[in-house]
């Protein structure tokens, strides 16, 4: 009921994918949850044929459809290596979930016609430093916790830097280097054309504040908060060196039995509440695995759609004996106080959505696709911006250079290339350009050719002027193109869209 009442008051926080149409993510969530579940439930309780064979599923089909699902991978597996290197894991509650969750990934990079980038992927660096560290310790057993964590993480960073460097080396590859741009432009003055397209869009920046005001209007974040720092006190007592009770500090000459007594009882007890926390020891795993998302989300607002509903999964656990010691009465008093609170804000979220109402509408671009259609050759091959070029193959199936399809290194290089047709180069530099690209006409946005941004340096030309600061001081090659009618001819325009034909 928590699970369900948070997540539904707080959806305009959970998701990025409800106003606009489908994206790779809407695809890949459901079986992220489904995963999610099965590896909870068998690293709590173990695992079957059945359980395994999902898992591999699940597994496989949330990382077929989104290629950034290996770094919500890798951050699983980082979560479970937490739990393993501080000892609240025990290696035979791991090592089959790691097992089938590569298994799935695996299969997932084959029907991906073995994609290099998954297979240089950080998760996979992490999965075999893992692997190493669990090999290690059973070579390598030391009697000091602290010791024994600092190895394993030493060993685990080490193994992990060194696949990737090696597998990146060996298979020439530099696909996800944009990910670690992206990163260093967000905390350094970093900048270059492809960081650019992604850090100036709004979803890209840090998370806002008001996003963890909302939160906290509904209770959901102070819950989480109270049910983090509950299990943090229950399990960093665990990890901390328990007080011995010498029997020498009892007089020889004044023995007390029922001081004995009392000693053999806190015995007992401290072994009972062991074991509990071991009953209870998967749990950390979702604490790491939170902190994972709440680092993400902070780092780049889109991803608080791992962050919000993880917080929704934690946040019910107020309800569990264990984080919460309560009789089955005031369980339901609980519940049903904590419910009610919530469903202030939640309700009116609830209304806040229901309110927007909207379509998707574009009859300029629904124009421009007419025309293509009824005035070119089925072979025809354009290029022009990344999302207008993914829509016009889907809608008239002619041939296209360039696509959104951003991870790959080559698509960014190409459509660099494509770009210059929103630069000040020279018309002669970007006609030769598309020709050695196969372009036959060239699409150009009017609204991506003017400088009118809400953000300062963030228009196409802007960017442009940073990569290119020979030509800053040229027109654009939207407004100079009129003048290059040796090379280009107007074959269409409308209200938005100009199309040129390369003679």
């Amino acid at each position: 009921a928590v699970v369900s009442t948070q997540s539904t008051g707080n959806h305009g926080e959970a998701t990025r994918v409800q106003w606009i149409p489908p994206l790779r993510e809407s695809f890949s969530l459901p079986f992220l949850i489904l995963q999610t579940l099965l590896l909870s439930q068998t690293i709590r309780s173990g695992t079957t044929r059945t359980r395994q064979v999902l898992l591999v599923l699940a597994t496989f089909c949330f990382t077929l459809p989104w290629q950034f699902s290996q770094f919500v991978l890798l951050t699983q597996t980082l979560s479970l290596f937490g739990s393993y290197s501080l000892r609240f894991l025990k290696q035979e509650q791991i090592s089959p979930v790691l097992d089938q969750i590569f298994v799935g990934y695996v299969i997932s990079t084959i029907c991906q016609f073995f994609n290099t980038m998954l297979i240089s992927s950080m998760y996979v660096a992490g999965y075999l430093a893992f692997k190493a560290v669990i090999l290690l310790d059973h070579m390598v057993k030391l009697s000091n916790k602290m010791l024994q964590f600092i190895l394993d993480v030493v060993v685990f960073l080490f193994i992990a830097g060194l696949y990737k460097a090696g597998s990146a080396w060996v298979l020439q590859l530099s696909d996800d280097a944009h990910i670690f741009h992206i990163l260093l432009a967000k905390f350094t003055d970093y900048k270059d054309f492809h960081t650019m397209l992604y850090t100036c869009s709004k979803a890209f920046d840090f998370i806002e504040m008001e996003t963890f005001f909302k939160l906290t209007l509904t209770l959901l974040l102070p819950t989480t908060l109270a049910v983090l720092i509950r299990l943090t006190y229950v399990f960093g007592a665990t990890f901390l060196p328990k007080p011995q009770i010498q029997e020498e500090s009892v007089p020889k000459n004044n023995p007390k039995p029922h001081k004995t007594k009392k000693t053999a009882s806190v015995a007992e007890k401290t072994v009972a509440k062991e074991d509990t926390w071991e009953t209870h020891a998967y749990l950390t795993y979702h604490m790491f695995q939170f902190c994972c998302y709440l680092g993400m989300a902070v780092i780049l607002m889109r991803l608080k759609l791992f962050m919000t509903p993880y917080m929704c999964v934690l946040a019910a656990l107020v309800a569990n004996n264990f984080v919460l010691p309560q009789n089955e009465k005031s369980r339901y008093v609980i519940g049903f106080l904590l419910l009610g609170a919530m469903s202030i804000n939640g309700v009116a979220n609830i209304n806040h959505s229901l309110d927007i109402k909207g379509e998707f509408s574009s009859p300029h671009q629904e124009e421009l696709f007419l025309w293509i259609n009824k005035r070119t050759k089925p072979t025809a091959v354009f290029a022009g911006p990344m999302p207008l070029t993914a829509n016009l193959r889907l809608s008239t199936s002619r041939y296209i250079v360039n696509h959104p399809h951003y991870e790959d290194q080559g698509m960014r290089d190409r459509t660099k290339l494509v770009y210059q047709i929103f630069s000040r180069k020279p018309g002669e530099v970007v006609h030769a350009t598309l020709k050695s690209l196969g372009v036959e006409f060239a699409v150009l946005d009017k609204h991506w050719c003017i400088k009118s941004r809400p953000r300062s340096g963030c228009a196409i030309p802007e960017v442009w002027d940073l990569e290119d600061p020979d030509n800053q001081d040229r027109p654009t090659f939207c407004e100079d193109v009129q003048n290059y009618q040796h090379l280009f001819e107007l074959a269409y325009s409308n209200a938005k869209y100009r199309v040129i034909r390369l003679k």
